[in-house]
């Protein structure tokens, strides 16, 4: 039940941010750093993906050697380790795949992804409890929104530029949420939620609370 509010919560508030910010990279890019940083975009967007997978992929890891299976747990990441490996040894190579630095991030988001993937399958082998099959609604809409508002960035900022860039956020957010909404996966519990955790005096005492105990 906790990692299944823990995925849902990740899927409805910190996908959308995670595909505005890869979506919008070259903004983001060009204020920060400059143009002449601009060949970092497609490095941008897979370390914001990687980033996401590790973050689902925890409560998976937790649960294997939570559960008392370390040498499952320690099989897992060594192999993940190897085929990460074999991923920089080939994608950046200049004698292989010639990619770079986005042939290094690419090694990272596979690497977390196959991580995930291991992980879930053997967490449900270990805890048939587990409903895999939630968060997969979630991801096809993640897809489709990266897709649809990937080319609809890109198509109009060559028209309307700055404008449409500034527009552009409120555009996005306001139509994710509100699909996510009429589809019913956005309702009241996960409103509350979202307060409870941006609630400043409910994380102070949690904190209290941990360090006393």
């Amino acid at each position: 039940n906790t990692i299944e509010k823990f995925e849902r919560f990740s899927f409805v508030f910190i996908m959308p941010v995670v595909i505005f910010f890869s979506i919008y990279s070259d903004t983001i890019i060009k204020i920060i750093l400059g143009n002449q940083y601009l060949p970092s975009i497609p490095v941008m967007i897979l370390i914001n993906l990687a980033t996401f997978l590790a973050v689902l992929n925890m409560p998976y890891g937790n649960l294997i050697p939570g559960m008392g299976f370390f040498k499952l747990d320690a099989i897992i990441t060594v192999l993940n380790l190897i085929f990460f490996i074999v991923l920089l040894l080939l994608l950046p190579n200049p004698k292989i795949f010639n990619s770079g630095a986005t042939g290094a991030a690419t090694a990272v988001f596979l690497s977390n992804l196959s991580m995930g993937i291991l992980y879930r399958i053997y967490a449900k082998k270990k805890c048939n409890l587990l409903d895999l099959n939630k968060g997969i609604k979630f991801v096809i809409f993640g897809i489709i929104n990266f897709i649809g508002f990937y080319f609809l960035y890109n198509h109009l900022s060559r028209f309307y530029r700055a404008n449409f860039k500034i527009v552009f956020i409120p555009i996005y957010f306001g139509i994710s949420y509100f699909v996510l909404f009429l589809l019913g996966w956005l309702n009241k519990d996960d409103l509350d939620n979202l307060k409870k955790l941006v609630k400043l005096r409910k994380i102070m005492n949690y904190i209290k609370g941990e360090i006393r105990g």
